[in-house]
């Protein structure tokens, strides 16, 4: 059986579909191929053991950009012959049902992460935004249609979307969120890594890190983060917060370079935009933060890659973040767009040195526990019908 996943671009298969391309290739009936935008990443793809499929996918708006997406997709699935495809993120998930059904694939599932900054409600009153929440409501019920199945790793995803007719129950699996527990460990960074990254941002040996891993739009908490730094700055002088956030120009609410610019001469604050260095980030830093507001996928990554390498954390108290965190024993939870009590919560971990050591253990104990992709992936891809039968490691 010929299995195709369908992403937008290669960087995010390695991130998020190894497990599931190990999981398919474990099965001597299947073979996978990813369709994305690889680029550079294409090798690595080929090394977990896939064919890698170029299709460039235009990220924003663009209806004639989008129709012409569908149909070389459609064109790629019918010519490959695919059985099977797993479509992920919002843009796979809207059009390649279209594409798979119009190319005459037998098995097709949505793979649901998050719904995104569309339907942030403080955004709602937003003509444009409202009527492109119709629109990709509209596409999502095509697709569910379209679909055998659809698989939440977000229970309120879920519900919003029983709740607003998409999907039956029938159609639908729910699980965690998952990563590979051995790439995140601590065990799995050397110290040479770590200390070339803190040679590379001037920092001291006695210097503290607080890491934010996010995109450079405002519902991540990029102001928060920026106004904890200025806050603690005059405390902790010897305190640093590291974001790590690609530029989003095109993007609505994206937060503008100038804005970081002028706050960094105000506290220890460093913008490096993209980086794919993040396990050595991670182990060089001593919290990991994510005050966001916007709809994650339940159990965001830029908490449970932190907290697999055992680092305590803090995160806004929303239902798209507080998944993986246990407040007062793996990090604290905060009030959303609250600058004031997020620096709080980072000058208490700040001060407490064993306090940091117990929460990052107990963080590492719960992903080690719940979160192990190659526990929850096969169980997944069997139940949705496209192993023939359960695969362990």
């Amino acid at each position: 059986m010929k299995v195709a996943i369908v992403i937008p671009d290669g960087l995010s298969a390695t991130l998020f579909c190894s497990g599931m391309i190990r999981a398919i290739c474990r099965s001597a009936e299947c073979e996978v191929a990813v369709i994305s935008e690889a680029g550079e990443s294409g090798t690595r793809i080929e090394e977990l053991g896939a064919r890698s499929i170029e299709l460039r996918m235009h990220r924003y708006v663009s209806p004639l950009r989008d129709v012409v997406y569908v149909l070389r997709l459609a064109q790629i699935l019918r010519r490959e012959k695919f059985d099977s495809v797993v479509n992920f993120s919002t843009k796979p998930n809207v059009y390649g049902p279209i594409a798979a059904r119009l190319a005459g694939c037998h098995r097709v599932v949505c793979h649901v992460v998050g719904l995104g900054s569309t339907f942030i409600v403080s955004e709602g009153k937003d003509p444009s935004r409202w009527a492109l929440r119709v629109v990709v409501r509209l596409l999502y019920r095509l697709a569910a249609r379209l679909s055998d199945a659809m698989w939440f790793t977000n229970r309120n995803d879920l519900a919003c979307f029983e709740e607003w007719g998409l999907v039956r129950r029938t159609e639908t699996l729910l699980t965690r969120s998952y990563l590979d527990v051995n790439r995140y460990s601590a065990a799995g960074i050397t110290e040479d890594a770590v200390e070339s990254v803190r040679c590379e941002l001037g920092l001291e040996g006695g210097d503290l890190v607080v890491l934010m891993i996010a995109r450079m739009i405002w519902a991540k908490g990029i102001r928060e983060f920026v106004e904890a730094a200025v806050f603690l700055h005059s405390t902790f002088p010897s305190l640093h917060f590291v974001l790590v956030a690609p530029p989003e120009e095109d993007s609505d609410g994206a937060v503008p370079a100038s804005y970081i610019a002028q706050h960094t001469s105000k506290a220890n604050l460093q913008w490096l935009g993209f980086r794919s260095d993040i396990e050595s980030l991670i182990g060089l830093c001593d919290v990991a933060v994510l005050p966001s507001y916007y709809r994650e996928g339940g159990y965001p990554r830029a908490l449970l890659e932190p907290m697999a390498m055992g680092k305590p954390v803090v995160a806004a108290d929303t239902t798209d973040c507080r998944g993986p965190v246990d407040h007062g024993v793996t990090g604290y939870l905060v009030p959303p767009r609250d600058s004031r009590a997020l620096a709080a919560a980072i000058a208490k971990l700040v001060e407490d040195p064993s306090l940091r050591k117990t929460f990052g253990a107990n963080a590492r104990q719960r992903i080690e526990s719940e979160f192990d992709e190659d526990v929850i992936v096969p169980e997944a891809l069997c139940g949705l019908g496209i192993l023939p039968q359960f695969s362990t490691p």
